[in-house]
């Protein structure tokens, strides 16, 4: 017998997705009355998803007037970005050397694919891709805190990709030349050059975005 999700939890899934993928924008009333009519579920769950979804700063609480989809500022997008050149290095530092050399086979297959979504301007593909390259060397952390910051930070990064992607097409392409980058110095068993690699990869993005926002 199929256990049956909790309804807090589904209207948590539901309305995360919405806003990470912009159907929900930034800055955008969240009608706690429009939310329970299109989840099909009343308003008490769809308050709990929202607290909840408040505390991963992807929704914002205005007294006397409700919650809102949070706003992407410049001071939001360099703390993403100040995050993930603290904890991306580190964990191609810290566990890539526990990559094996199918595991590194698959993340050059990942790039492949990622190369064809990108040229067939398939945005959710390109956008899941992009994820489960990085999830490669994330998946090899048992810290359980570092990878839950990690993962808020990843939400925040890919909401913000999602409302730029139709201008970043040129930035996506050269992506692959530095995911590529990084896979040569994995295969080589260098994982400082890997790090280093890694650093600029994040940098560039932090600077185009900068260029679109």
């Amino acid at each position: 017998m199929t256990k049956k999700i909790p309804l807090k939890q589904t209207a948590y899934h539901v309305i995360k997705e919405k806003i990470i993928t912009c159907e929900y924008k930034p800055s955008s009333f969240l009608n706690e009355e429009f939310l329970s009519e299109e989840l099909g579920m009343s308003r008490t769950p769809i308050r709990d998803a929202l607290g909840r979804l408040e505390q991963e700063r992807l929704v914002s609480i205005l007294p006397k007037k409700g919650f809102f989809v949070s706003a992407i500022t410049k001071e939001e997008i360099e703390m993403v970005f100040e995050g993930r050149l603290l904890l991306e290095p580190y964990f191609v530092e810290k566990y890539a050397h526990e990559l094996t050399s199918k595991e590194i086979d698959n993340m050059e297959k990942i790039v492949d694919i990622y190369e064809k979504a990108i040229e067939s301007e398939d945005s959710e593909a390109y956008y899941g891709l992009d994820n489960d390259f990085h999830q490669c060397i994330i998946s090899k952390c048992s810290n359980h805190y570092l990878v839950s910051t990690y993962t808020a930070l990843y939400n925040q990064d890919r909401r913000l990709r999602i409302l730029v992607s139709k201008t970043v097409k040129q930035r996506l392409t050269e992506t692959i030349i530095e995911k590529r980058a990084i896979i040569k110095c994995l295969r080589q068993g260098d994982v400082h050059g890997a790090a280093d690699e890694m650093r600029e990869h994040i940098v560039k993005s932090k600077i185009s975005m900068f260029t679109l926002i």
